[in-house]
């Protein structure tokens, strides 16, 4: 879990991931990115309605950065910020939704 909640939190990534991974919301876009330094890597991207659930609609990591821990941990902060915030999420995008299959502790997030 991540000390504090919003985006200027973290969770910290596996010992193999990148360090300076950063985790960016941009509302305007609904989307979160994943960042290296200037670079994007990742995204997320959302739909949110006031009122509303927040629905998880895809992710894309850059495929020479997977296996090393980046899309755990950007996948963890998203559903993590968004707890935090006491809201709970629909899950569209099926990587997303496999995290969350076999991370049990954010069941309490997702709405099925």
């Amino acid at each position: 879990m991540p000390a504090q909640a919003g985006s200027a939190g973290f969770v910290t990534p596996s010992a193999d991931a990148v360090a300076d991974l950063r985790i960016v919301d941009d509302a305007a876009t609904e989307e979160y990115r994943a960042m290296i330094g200037d670079r994007q890597v990742g995204v997320i991207r959302y739909s949110h309605l006031e009122g509303s659930p927040t629905v998880l609609r895809s992710s894309y990591l850059d495929p020479a950065l997977r296996g090393a821990g980046i899309g755990t941990a950007f996948i963890a902060h998203v559903l993590d910020e968004r707890l935090a915030r006491g809201e709970h999420v629909v899950v569209e995008c099926p990587m997303i939704r496999r995290f969350v299959e076999t991370h049990r502790e954010y069941a309490g997030v997702v709405i099925a």
